[in-house]
């Protein structure tokens, strides 16, 4: 009895996947395609090198934290908006950048750059929220608050 309900529910299972699945995850019987499950091989992440840094530096300096479209066309054409949105968090050591493009923050030169890191460092590792290189928000809003009374945008 107990055999009979098994291949049931797994003849069920195999009409399911057969209507519901696209025809590269199952065969026509509704058995799994296992070659369909199998992770994916990716490209190797493209490293940013000294030079691309420095050109994301001066672009920052030229023309502010989230003119990114602007940065792109005149320094760094090779990557995407995206792109510079991570290495800039990495850069200013903040996961959140909304405050300083709200603010149009535009660092003076490079120096400035290193001091906000700097900045943001220092408060992160004083209330516990410096996580894998970047100051990152608190929910009770104490970063928030802290952020904001010592900001002095350029």
């Amino acid at each position: 009895m107990e055999q009979i309900q098994e291949e049931d529910r797994a003849d069920w299972a195999r009409r399911m996947r057969s209507m519901f699945s696209s025809d590269d995850m199952v065969d026509i019987s509704g058995n799994l395609k296992l070659d369909y499950f199998k992770p994916v091989e990716r490209a190797a992440a493209r490293k940013w090198t000294e030079r691309e840094r420095a050109q994301l530096q001066a672009g920052l300096v030229a023309h502010g934290v989230g003119q990114w479209k602007d940065i792109l066309e005149n320094f760094l054409p090779e990557w995407g908006a995206e792109d510079l949105r991570v290495q800039t968090r990495r850069l200013l050591g903040r996961q959140q950048l909304e405050p300083y493009i709200s603010a149009r923050y535009r660092p003076t030169d490079v120096a400035a750059i290193d001091r906000e890191r700097s900045r943001n460092q220092q408060i992160g590792l004083g209330c516990g929220c410096w996580k894998g290189g970047q100051l990152v928000n608190d929910d009770a809003g104490r970063v928030d608050k802290l952020w904001r009374a010592s900001f002095k945008p350029s």
